[in-house]
């Protein structure tokens, strides 16, 4: 496990978030 620095930990949740969004939003699309 290598530990981020708070800074880029901070945006690869924001990347996870935003893909996670991404997603929901597909699904819906697809729906």
């Amino acid at each position: 496990m290598n530990y981020l620095k708070p800074k880029e930990e901070k945006e690869d949740l924001d990347i996870l978030e935003e893909n996670k969004s991404k997603l929901n939003t597909n699904k819906k699309t697809l729906q």
